[in-house]
């Protein structure tokens, strides 16, 4: 339960810090592209301010320049200082309409006339627009209407292009190495955190541990004794309480003792390679005469050769928890299946049984320690139940990075099941 704990922990730790991160990663980066922004379209601005119309009469010829009939490849020669920008003017026909056919690069910043037909292209269509200032395939432009035409201008700067790929990266570096970091900083923190949660839990332990292991010698005297008054006295009612209690309190102590074990939070994964076709078929097999005094068959769909990582021990006591706990509850003359199949990279065990209904509300609670659906079901001698069995099973699953869970459905007659994931 720790482990989990501190799992939890560690991931919502990690990824708080990683959000943070990230949105400032984001913050400087928009920042740096704002002000920068603003920089370039102030730049646009000013020499949008030395142009005007004079200027654009004495540079724009007022017949298309021979060889160039398209306007796509034109190029005006003047003295107009557009600084980093690539200018386009998009001149007007006699009908006063924007037209591709009158169209004119006023500096030539590329060698490449496809490059030089696309600014061309796009140059017309945000002349046609009516936004003044934008981006365009990751370009910013803006323009300014005249009497011959709208200007538009389009930025050209690669050292803006390369500092923000530079920022870009060196953020994004940053922030790798910073989740990284976050993530051990949170295991760190984690660990300290849930470091009171482990003591308490190493102390409850210990001390259950203890206690039961106080209570077995006075059991024992109390059994003995009542054997030693039966072989004396005879059998009696009284006796027969005496040794029953005795027997159900000595079941529940080594109930306690098993799920204590499994909760101690020092215990140490000694995990292997497991043939669980065979451990299911094993543990199957010794509650074949249980069943068949019920008159009931155990019906099993387990092939051979599915493997899993754990420990034996604990999941031969896994299978026998819940096949146990279908004998017990099964219907006379009802049926149980066990089945084992592989799905998705996972194993999957099902232990389903007739004759039994549990309540969706209960169907979680079930896992807890102590919690019995039918109390009176609970205490019968026959049933021997501690509401101890299917949270020692929550316990071996979870220790096996598993899940479990339980389904039951109402009917003629009712079917429980219950699955294991590991």
């Amino acid at each position: 339960m720790v482990e989990k704990l501190k799992k939890r922990l560690t991931m919502t730790l990690a990824f708080g810090v990683s959000l943070v991160l990230v949105l400032l990663s984001f913050f400087v980066v928009f920042t740096f592209y704002r002000s920068n922004k603003s920089e370039i379209y102030n730049g646009m601005m000013n020499v949008f301010d030395h142009v005007d119309d004079e200027i654009i009469e004495a540079i724009i010829p007022d017949t298309i320049p021979k060889g160039n009939e398209d306007g796509s490849s034109a190029v005006i020669k003047n003295d107009i200082d557009f600084g980093t920008n690539t200018a386009v003017f998009i001149s007007k026909d006699r009908s006063e309409k924007l037209t591709l056919s009158t169209s004119y690069l006023l500096n030539d910043l590329s060698s490449d006339s496809a490059d030089k037909d696309k600014l061309i292209m796009d140059a017309f269509k945000i002349a046609e627009e009516g936004k003044s200032q934008g981006v365009i395939d990751f370009t910013f432009y803006s323009k300014k209407d005249f009497k011959r035409g709208t200007l538009v201008l389009f930025n050209s700067d690669e050292t803006f292009i390369a500092k923000v790929r530079a920022l870009i990266s060196t953020t994004a570096a940053i922030l790798i190495v910073g989740i990284l970091f976050s993530f051990w900083i949170a295991r760190m923190l984690a660990a300290w955190l849930t470091k009171p949660v482990k003591e308490t839990l190493d102390n409850q332990s210990t001390f259950i541990s203890d206690v039961s292991h106080e209570l077995k010698t006075p059991l024992a005297v109390i059994t003995a004794n009542a054997d030693a008054i039966e072989a004396e006295s005879g059998d009696s009612k009284w006796l027969t309480s005496i040794k029953s209690e005795s027997l159900r309190m000595a079941g529940l102590i080594t109930e306690l003792l098993a799920a204590s074990r499994l909760e101690r939070a020092d215990t140490v994964k000694t995990f292997e390679k497991v043939d669980f076709s065979s451990v299911v078929n094993e543990t199957v097999m010794t509650f074949d005469a249980l069943a068949f005094e019920k008159g009931v068959l155990i019906d099993t769909d387990i092939p051979d050769g599915i493997y899993v990582q754990g420990s034996k021990e604990k999941l031969h006591r896994l299978v026998g928890i819940l096949v146990d706990n279908a004998v017990k509850y099964v219907n006379e003359g009802g049926s149980i299946n066990v089945k084992l199949h592989q799905r998705l990279g996972s194993v999957v065990l099902t232990v389903k049984n007739t004759g039994s209904f549990v309540e969706k509300e209960y169907r979680k609670k079930i896992f807890d320690r102590f919690f019995r659906v039918d109390e009176s079901r609970a205490k019968n001698g026959s049933f021997g139940s501690y509401g101890l069995g299917l949270s020692i099973a929550r316990s071996i699953v979870e220790e096996h990075n598993g899940d479990i869970s339980c389904t039951s459905v109402s009917g003629n007659p009712d079917v429980t099941t219950f699955k294991v994931s590991i």
